[in-house]
């Protein structure tokens, strides 16, 4: 019995076979080199529309809401909120609700940080949710414009919040030093506000802090 066919389709079959395994295995590879390159760390770029740091996505471009500066319960936490939203259904008119409203720029000549865009006063506030790919961890550094050795910065500038006498309290937010409006609009409709933070020496020693400047703020990764 001449057995040469059955050899040969035996060896046919091993080279499929080996060829399938090969192809999945590549697959699999591309697979998760896909899947790392989409992790990373999220963080908020206060006023800028768009990301642009090294390596770093934009997830969504939105506007920054919180609670009115003149309410005593208000939240103290900014939030960037997308500019597409999903809009639920109307509430019944009461008045156990807390409110969101939008943020302003309190930001003129007369209170105006070094290195700050101008032309902000009373304009809407933007901001941008990103992705830094690849990195494990994120941090808001106050005081510094410069990352520490081993950390990339994704973007520097001024530390703000809302104004130390206001009723509400606020949050200290890391506002990007070209801080952009969502709109030209620059009607002074108030809501939740950025004000430059200043300095106040005694409990916080100067130096290494000087009395009556701003502050600085970097975002890095890591």
């Amino acid at each position: 019995m001449d057995y040469t066919p059955v050899l040969i389709n035996t060896y046919a079959l091993g080279i499929v076979l080996t060829a399938i395994y090969v192809y999945k295995n590549e697959r699999k590879m591309v697979d998760i080199s896909t899947r790392h390159d989409v992790t990373g760390v999220t963080y908020i770029r206060w006023g800028k529309k768009l990301c642009d740091g090294p390596n770093a996505e934009t997830i969504y471009s939105g506007q920054i809401g919180g609670g009115h500066y003149a309410h005593t319960g208000a939240s103290v936490n900014y939030v960037c909120l997308p500019n597409d939203p999903d809009v639920a259904q109307p509430l019944k008119p009461q008045c156990d609700y807390d409110l969101i409203y939008g943020a302003e720029y309190q930001i003129g000549a007369y209170n105006q940080p070094q290195g700050i865009r101008s032309g902000i006063e009373n304009r809407d506030a933007a901001c941008a949710v990103c992705l830094a790919k690849g990195k494990m961890a994120s941090i808001m550094i106050p005081g510094r414009d410069t990352c520490y050795k081993g950390w990339t910065k994704e973007y520097n500038g001024i530390l703000m919040a809302g104004k130390y006498d206001h009723s509400a309290s606020s949050e200290y937010a890391c506002v990007d030093n070209d801080a952009e409006a969502i709109s030209d609009d620059s009607k002074d409709d108030n809501g939740i506000l950025f004000y430059p933070v200043k300095t106040v020496c005694g409990s916080l020693k100067c130096p290494p802090y000087k009395q009556d400047t701003a502050v600085l703020c970097v975002v890095c990764s890591k």
